[in-house]
C-alpha cells in the first residue's frame, strides 16, 4: 500500500470529509504524496544533478519536480485544515 492509500484510509477513517470539495482535496494529497515518494526515489538513484545541453551540471528535472510537488501538497493539506496525522512512512 503506498503512502498516498494510507494517508487516504487514515483520514477518511479518522476525520469527517464530507463535502465534494474535501474528498477532492484528500485524492489530491494522496496523489501528491504518491508523486513526492516516486520522485524523491528518482532523485535519490540518479542525483541531484543532470548534464545540461552544454555539457554543464544542471539540477536534475526530478529534483525541480519534486520541490514542486511538496509545495503543492503543503497547499493542499493547509486548503484540509486537518489537524496533524501521524507519520505515514513511505515503504
Amino acid at each position: 500500500m503506498t503512502r498516498g492509500s494510507r494517508f487516504r484510509e487514515a483520514v477518511l477513517d479518522g476525520y469527517d470529509v464530507s463535502t465534494p470539495a474535501d474528498r477532492e482535496l484528500v485524492e489530491e494529497c494522496a496523489r501528491l504524496l504518491d508523486l513526492v515518494d516516486e520522485l524523491h526515489a528518482d532523485v535519490k538513484a540518479n542525483g541531484r544533478t543532470s548534464v545540461g545541453s552544454q555539457g554543464q551540471p544542471v539540477q536534475s528535472p526530478a529534483l525541480v519536480a519534486l520541490q514542486s510537488a511538496r509545495g503543492e501538497l503543503r497547499m493542499s493539506l493547509r486548503a484540509l485544515g486537518l489537524p496533524p496525522l501521524p507519520p505515514l512512512e513511505s515503504e
